[in-house]
């Protein structure tokens, strides 16, 4: 799935290759990421263990944001729970 926000930003579901979860480790290296999330650096077995369980999984949807300016791209995740509303 993709929905498009505009021409330049877009989400994406998730998906289950190793491109996908070598980008999410790379993502997972971040210190501004694990400090928040995992509150230390993650294995590369832990990030697939952790994210492969959430492809396809309808009740937490794990998204992908791109954003495309001219050349560049920039990939942002984010976690979404079935029953979560915008208020």
């Amino acid at each position: 799935m993709k929905l498009y926000v505009d021409d330049d930003i877009y989400l994406r579901d998730i998906v289950d290759s190793d491109e996908e979860y070598k980008r999410l480790y790379s993502w997972c290296l971040n210190p501004s990421v694990y400090e928040y999330f995992e509150q230390r650096v993650l294995s590369y077995d832990e990030v697939v263990n952790k994210y492969k369980r959430r492809v396809g999984n309808e009740d937490v949807k794990t998204l992908i944001i791109v954003y495309k300016k001219g050349d560049s791209m920039k990939k942002w995740m984010m976690m979404i729970e079935k029953n979560f509303a915008f208020c």
